[in-house]
């Protein structure tokens, strides 16, 4: 039967193994009918939970630099962004060193902020947020009533003996966090477009609402491929053999080539903690017309699944 339709707000073989591997990961119960949604890759998931859940004129707080997209999902939704940049210290070639000022990120909340995206791993840059960085972060969720979207797309790509610190499992957080998800990322099968989006029943049953009168239903196939993946490597969570432990040790190594060789060519990287894409420093180079180029980055992307593109920013 999988050549048919299948349940609309998520497969049921794939929201079974979710809810199972984020009851472990999440340190909560997870129902599968209730408390997850699968959509058509991650960007599916944030669409609707913007159309679901911001309206005109809410405030949402987007930490720089960030995956462009989220500005505009928001434009969309018809809510005012809001930015709270991270700044690197001087010098600094790890993307560990880049951070937010506690009084921006405060003076960023308000009574009209709706939601705030914590993009962890952050794409493009790579950074990996510690508990002391994520903390304060959820006291302002919790104090203003904040809605948190959490993009964990790139969850098992963490690099250095670093840990993954989940929103939803600081105190007061489950209740209103969505966590974002990708079987293209985590499976780095990204041309199968199956995400999903995990959280209270409040919360995400307005996005199976939204997702019902628009995209309807998520191909079967891809959900049952994805779901049998995440069985077999349900048991070994965590473990050296597990695939995701395996992924993440080849992409460090992977990451680490791509630095060498931007280095060779005169570029200075910042080095990730996490995710799979290197931003490179290129103030260094001089251009055609023999003036430097100062306060431009270019980007390599990706490490990961065998081509290049190169963007100037």
């Amino acid at each position: 039967m999988l050549n048919h339709y299948t349940r609309g707000a998520g497969h049921p073989r794939l929201v079974n193994i979710l809810a199972k591997v984020y009851s472990k990961q999440l340190q909560h119960e997870i129902h599968p009918m209730t408390n997850v949604l699968t959509s058509i890759g991650a960007f599916d998931a944030l669409y609707t939970t913007f159309q679901a859940l911001v309206n005109p004129g809410d405030e949402v707080i987007i930490m720089e630099p960030y995956y462009e997209p989220y500005k505009e999902i928001c434009r969309l939704a018809g809510a005012k962004v809001v930015y709270v940049p991270l700044a690197p210290k001087e010098k600094d070639s790890n993307s560990d060193g880049w951070v937010y000022d506690f009084e921006q990120l405060q003076t960023a909340f308000s009574l009209n902020t709706k939601a705030i995206i914590v993009n962890n791993p952050m794409n493009p840059l790579g950074k990996v947020f510690t508990k002391d960085e994520l903390q304060p972060i959820a006291d302002l969720c919790v104090k203003y009533n904040v809605l948190c979207v959490a993009d964990e797309v790139y969850e098992y790509f963490i690099y250095g003996g670093r840990k993954h610190y989940r929103m939803a499992t600081f105190p007061g957080m489950f209740e209103r966090t969505l966590t974002i998800g990708s079987a293209g990322k985590t499976f780095n099968a990204t041309g199968w477009k199956v995400g999903w989006a995990i959280g209270p029943e409040n919360l995400i049953s307005p996005l199976q609402e939204f997702h019902h009168n628009t995209i309807r239903t998520n191909p079967t196939p891809l959900q049952e491929a994805v779901a049998v993946g995440f069985e077999t490597e349900f048991e070994r969570l965590d473990r050296a053999d597990c695939y995701f432990t395996t992924m993440s040790q080849e992409m460090e190594e992977k990451r680490d080539q791509l630095a060498g060789y931007l280095r060779e060519a005169g570029l200075r990287p910042i080095i990730p903690s996490g995710g799979c894409f290197v931003i490179a420093d290129i103030s260094s180079l001089e251009r055609g017309d023999d003036t430097k180029s100062p306060g431009h980055s270019t980007r390599m992307e990706s490490i990961g699944n065998g081509y290049s593109k190169w963007t100037q920013q």
